[in-house]
């Protein structure tokens, strides 16, 4: 005649039933830690992406104004360089043929 405990192996003996029974559990628990990780992921990365969707036109405005600035940034950096090369080259003609 065999025992079963609560239906998961045949009691062999009061200690072997108790390892099993808290093994499972702890499988059971670890298994539901990792779902509910799982799950916290997939319901993090939704939030993330509805975020987005909702931001869309100010985070375009914002990507735009910070693309032209740079833009504009550049431009001014290069006329400002050209204006001290035409300085510079004007300040040595001057110099090497007495002036204008």
């Amino acid at each position: 005649m065999e025992h079963y405990t609560t239906g998961l192996q045949p009691a062999r003996s009061s200690r072997s039933t108790k390892l099993t029974i808290l093994g499972t559990r702890r499988n059971q628990a670890q298994q539901k830690y990792h779902h509910n990780q799982q799950s916290n992921r997939i319901a993090m990365l939704a939030a993330t992406k509805r975020w987005f969707n909702r931001n869309r036109t100010p985070l375009a405005i914002g990507a735009g104004v910070v693309g032209a600035g740079y833009v504009v940034t550049g431009y001014v950096l290069n006329k400002l360089q050209d204006a001290r090369e035409r300085m510079s080259s004007d300040r040595i003609a001057k110099e090497k043929y007495g002036g204008f």
